[in-house]
């Protein structure tokens, strides 16, 4: 009897790496390979580059539908389905040489903190899957696969428990497509997030390629809605004449010197051109895409952390998408307006980009892959990352932008005292805002941590009332920041009420209600706001010494 098509497309994958057999240990064939010893560790080498043939060959993932983070050093599994809704599962590759017990503790932790059904070990010898909440391995998906090989070569019966594993395990995770209506109704069932927090967390890496996806997806779809840009800017000439002016900005930095009166005068004339007028406007068509997906991210945030009303995914959209006529985009509406009422800038307000509402399917694409990630736990600068892809596309060296290290950006807080109660100027039993100004934000790395500083590492008790409130004064009236340019402006406004998220989820929690605020966050010049003429640094004899201060604020 003939191999089935999956246990004769796993008997390819482990056929075609017999020059590595030979070359790790002499071994002509995967059997031989597994029956000997010796030869050192082969994780790196082998096993890893077999369990990513298996997921493509066998269960059909292409190479864009997972993400791989392989290495030595045990934080993340090696591989991370990138639809971790339909698929939600990690799977981790081991030496060969290696006890798949040894790691169970491993890939257990890998499944609770990303709330998923299944961890998947392998050690090129073994495959074995063990589901959330359980001590042991699942006997019913797990399976040697010497016997699998061999039944493939005709060399044994292809029966017996090993193969029943494998034919349920081929049924469970191989990939599948969704359909834009199955994703509604999975979005529809989901539960809150607001409840599962305290020990899910959130991978930074896995979610910036999220967003780059999804951001190319709504660049696409704005490149063919051009109707609605026109539309928003006819209703009046400064908001035509905002946009071109961008759009000459942007044509100035893929070539400076560029005479701008050769450039277009009309959105058409961008959206049809080709040369640097093409590649400015499809620049322009990210920053729209990078904005919606940001604010959808923010949003969500605030859901998590019960900020504002479920309505994007935690529960609460089953019940809105009813209310509003099953129409997913009257539901993003909505829900952009309830986000006006907690902070008006950023979901109420005259910009370049708030034209642009998702069709259908890509908005609803959003709302599914966002919708795995608990991301009221979002502790890092995720928007840093996805910037420096956005600047690379240009040219940051000719921009003069560049990202800073994030491990640069602690040691330079850290050199300045921000850190522990350094973090507030404290008078009496009063913790006061110490001032911070990030001159040219960028995405906002330094405010963004300076503020992760106050909310995680300053000694605030999650039910001290006073405390909470102290905290967010001292990131709403103490963090200053300018940004020229109008793009990573907005990136630094969200990225910081990202971080402010968490703290307004932990005064929810302790029945503080959070007055209004606006954070400090302009789009300005910052070497053209002076309050006065420009004088040298007031310092006397012993301040030179050694230390200065700048005088006026």
């Amino acid at each position: 009897m003939p191999a089935s098509p999956a246990l004769a497309a796993l008997a390819r994958v482990l056929d075609q790496y017999e020059g590595r057999y030979r070359e790790l240990r002499g071994c002509p064939t995967f059997g031989e390979y597994v029956a000997a010893s010796g030869g050192g560790a082969d994780e790196e080498t082998l096993t890893e580059p077999i369990l990513a043939s298996i997921l493509e060959d066998v269960l059909g993932f292409g190479k864009g539908d997972y993400f791989p983070q392989m290495g030595k050093s045990g934080l993340k599994p090696d591989f991370t389905p990138t639809d971790l809704v339909t698929h939600r599962f990690v799977l981790d590759a081991k030496g060969s040489g290696e006890s798949l017990t040894a790691h169970v503790a491993q890939i257990r932790r890998y499944v609770e903190q990303r709330s998923l059904r299944f961890g998947v070990l392998f050690n090129g010898r073994q495959l074995r899957v063990y589901p959330s909440g359980s001590a042991s391995y699942d006997r019913a998906l797990s399976f040697e696969l010497v016997p699998l090989w061999r039944a493939a070569r005709g060399e044994q019966l292809a029966v017996g428990p090993d193969f029943d594993a494998f034919a349920a395990f081929v049924e469970q995770f191989s990939h599948r497509t969704l359909s834009t209506a199955d994703k509604i109704a999975h979005v529809r069932r989901q539960p809150s997030w607001s409840g599962r927090l305290d020990e899910a967390e959130v991978d930074v890496e896995f979610l910036v390629d999220q967003l780059r996806r999804l951001a190319g997806a709504l660049a696409a779809d704005a490149a063919g809605r051009l109707g609605d840009l026109t539309a928003y800017v006819d209703l009046s000439s400064d908001r035509v004449e905002r946009v071109l002016d961008e759009l000459r900005l942007l044509a100035l930095d893929f070539e400076p010197g560029l005479d701008v009166a050769t450039l277009p005068d009309t959105i058409a004339g961008w959206s049809t051109g080709s040369g640097t007028v093409g590649r400015v406007w499809r620049q322009y068509l990210l920053r729209v895409a990078y904005l919606s997906v940001t604010r959808i991210l923010l949003y969500r945030a605030w859901e998590d952390v019960g900020f504002v009303d479920e309505m994007l995914y935690d529960g609460g959209f089953d019940d809105a998408y009813d209310r509003l006529g099953e129409n997913v985009r009257e539901v993003l509406r909505r829900a952009f307006l309830l986000g006006s009422d907690k902070y008006k800038t950023l979901f109420n307000a005259e910009n370049n980009y708030e034209w642009y509402r998702p069709s259908d399917d890509v908005l609803v694409e959003v709302l599914y892959r966002l919708g795995a990630i608990p991301l009221g736990k979002l502790d890092q600068d995720a928007l840093g990352a996805l910037y420096v892809s956005y600047v690379d596309e240009i040219d940051r060296d000719r921009l003069g932008q560049f990202f800073t290290p994030r491990d640069v950006v602690r040691f330079m807080l850290d050199r300045a005292g921000f850190c522990g109660q350094g973090v507030f100027r404290l008078e009496g039993d009063e913790r006061l805002p110490l001032r911070v100004f990030d001159f040219a934000t960028g995405s906002g790395g330094f405010l963004v941590e300076a503020a992760r500083r106050i909310i995680d590492e300053a000694g605030i008790a999650a039910d001290d009332e006073k405390g909470l409130r102290e905290a967010l004064r001292a990131i709403s009236s103490g963090f200053y920041g300018g940004e020229i340019s109008p793009f990573p402006y907005y990136l630094t406004e969200i990225n910081l009420l990202l971080q402010v998220s968490r703290l307004l989820g932990r005064m929810r929690v302790a029945g503080v209600e959070a007055p209004p605020f606006v954070l400090g966050v302009l789009r300005a010049d910052s070497l053209e706001m002076k309050s006065s003429a420009a004088v040298s640094l007031d310092m006397d004899a012993g301040q030179r010494a050694d230390r200065a201060e700048l005088v006026p604020h």
